[in-house]
This record gives C-alpha cells, structure tokens and sequence, in this order.
C-alpha cells in the first residue's frame, strides 16, 4: 500500500475482466474514530494484512 494523501491509502492489483488487463485498486481511509474504511477491497496477502493492521483497526 502506499499513502496518497494523509490518512489515505491504496493498494493496486491486476485484474483480468473478459480478457482484457484492467487492474484493481483498493483505497483505505482512516476515519476520525482511528477506524478504517476500506473501499473496493482487493484480495488479502500477508504483506497487506500486516500494512493494514499498522494503521488501525478495520
């Protein structure tokens, strides 16, 4: 994941949809509360579980 903006976050990931190449993109944001809301979620690895558990709590 890489920081955009303070409090903002997106992850990238490929993504194939009828053959052709479009990617995904999840985007959390840390919400007043120190919770985080994640939008369009992309699917898990270790590497993202422990990046996401670093900023918050989802």
């Amino acid at each position: 994941m890489r920081e955009i903006d303070q409090d903002i976050w997106v992850a990238e990931q490929p993504l194939q949809y009828f053959g052709l190449s479009v990617g995904t993109r999840m985007t959390v944001i840390r919400l007043e509360k120190q919770e985080l809301l994640v939008i369009s979620p992309i699917e898990l690895d270790d590497t993202i579980v422990r990046q996401l558990q670093q900023i918050e709590t989802v």
